[in-house]
């Protein structure tokens, strides 16, 4: 039998994990590439790199943010 910190860590963690799935599923519309999105996810959070995770959302985010931004700048026309 396992001790009790151990099996409430694994459930969060699953829980975590069903969760990211379905996040990244619905984020890159791929079920594939969803279930492999949250499986690095996981790992690096359990794991404690969380420069790494940073740096993967900030990228995983980042270009959709700055592309969304560019387009709201109005050319200022000189007159």
């Amino acid at each position: 039998m396992g001790d009790l910190w151990t099996d409430i860590e694994l459930a969060a963690i699953l829980f975590v994990f069903v969760y990211l799935t379905q996040w990244a599923i619905s984020m890159t519309g791929s079920r594939r590439v969803g279930v492999l999105l949250a499986i690095v996810l996981v790992y690096l959070t359990i794991y404690q790199h969380i420069e790494v995770l940073v740096l993967v959302m900030a990228l995983f985010f980042g270009y959709a943010f700055w592309e969304n931004f560019e387009g709201t700048f109005v050319p200022l026309s000189k007159g």
